[in-house]
């Protein structure tokens, strides 16, 4: 008996650090991700990681993987969604004779990121929180820390390590909302988590783009009021507060007035003028641009989708710049229907507590589409698990 049970704790000890091996590879993913060494679509360094990390946990589990009720109808509900896209995809392929089944991998990829979130939930808790917080929080610092020793900061968009700019602004935001997320799990605040808030802050505004600093910033409004909601102030702290304001409010303008140097001659505040502050927009034509008049011209394609791919078919060489309106042109009403049933199957259950980060994420995905983006389901994921607790 006293063998058996050695023999158990021994392979409980043996499983324990496998997967703070998988733990270690999950931050390196983090911190890897902003890298992109080969062209944009195909797997990255941190990719490669997160496969890993996945294949590890699978091979300790020995192809096993034990899940709960609700993280079984998460990944249901994905599945469903991955199923009919690659349907409407491949029958496209067919119909047009042309290969656009490719972005069905994006959606299998970032499904077996789920997958591994809830494995690694499944079997160190909370922990994985910290885990992700830490990864994150270190990434974004230390993209700040090479892009002003290495890059600088410049007039133009900069796009730190990725291949362009909207995809530094969009890790800019997701990653603001895994930190405040996580950062809600551990209970804790400090020095380093207000540094990389600020951090993510700073990527989104000197990747000028404006979709990611209106969101980082309604994100961090919704944010403070929703934790400060309790704090009754004093007659004296509203008058320091109104005080301080008037003092701020005024040094600027004083500063802008005067021409100061220091101000206007930045390279941050030239870029910021000259992309988000000076550019004259159409709004009509700014839509056009995006795609969101293709939902009017081309209707045959709202019910079921038309496929991901051959934009020739509307006369336009690039994707449809929406998240939503991706979904709703390339996979129509149905595949809009489905990923809305992930999306309040997730934050039912969370009581809508976290649901300003999706809105914030969203309205990124006003003029982006961010569908695709692993880090965003990996969120989904992890509140998935937050919220399972209830039912288990």
């Amino acid at each position: 008996m006293e063998t058996v049970m050695n023999e158990i704790q021994s392979r409980n000890n043996k499983t324990l650090s496998s997967y703070k091996v998988i733990l270690g590879i999950f931050i390196l993913y983090f911190i890897t991700k902003p890298f992109y060494v080969f062209p944009s679509g195909t797997l990255q360094i941190g990719d490669m990681l997160l496969l890993a990390a996945l294949s590890l946990s699978i091979l300790v589990n020995r192809l096993k993987v034990r899940i709960n009720k609700f993280h079984h109808s998460f990944l249901l509900l994905n599945l469903i969604l991955i199923s009919y896209i690659a349907i409407i995809n491949i029958l496209w392929t067919i119909i047009l004779d042309e290969s656009i089944y490719k972005p069905t991998l994006y959606y299998i990829f970032n499904f077996l990121a789920c997958l591994l979130v809830i494995i690694l939930y499944k079997k160190v808790g909370d922990r994985l929180y910290k885990t992700v917080y830490f990864g994150i929080l270190i990434s974004v610092l230390v993209q700040t820390v090479l892009i002003l020793l290495l890059n600088g900061v410049s007039v133009g968009r900069d796009t730190g390590f990725f291949n362009n700019p909207n995809q530094l602004g969009y890790y800019s935001v997701v990653s603001l909302c895994l930190l405040i997320f996580c950062n809600k799990k551990m209970y804790s605040k400090g020095p380093f988590f207000n540094s990389a808030l600020i951090s993510c802050l700073f990527l989104a505004l000197i990747s000028l783009s404006r979709a990611a600093i209106a969101a980082s910033i309604l994100i961090m409004i919704w944010y403070i009021l929703k934790h400060n909601r309790k704090i009754h102030f004093t007659r004296k702290k509203l008058i320091w507060i109104i005080l301080t304001s008037i003092v701020i409010v005024t040094g600027f303008s004083v500063l802008f007035d005067s021409g100061s140097s220091l101000i206007t001659n930045s390279d941050i505040y030239n870029g910021f003028k000259n992309r988000v502050i000076g550019k004259n927009i159409d709004s009509d034509q700014e839509l056009s641009n995006r795609g969101y008049d293709r939902l009017i011209m081309y209707p045959q394609y709202l019910i079921f989708g038309g496929g991901e791919g051959a934009w020739w078919r509307y006369n336009k060489t690039y994707e449809f710049h929406s998240t939503l309106g991706n979904l709703a042109l390339c996979y129509g009403v149905i595949g809009i229907i489905l990923f809305c049933f992930i999306i309040i199957s997730v934050f039912k259950h969370n009581k809508w507590e976290e649901f300003y980060l999706f809105v914030g994420i969203m309205i990124y995905g006003l003029t982006h589409n961010g569908i695709r983006n692993t880090l965003i389901w990996i969120l989904l994921a992890l509140i998935a698990c937050d919220v399972s607790e209830q039912d288990e």
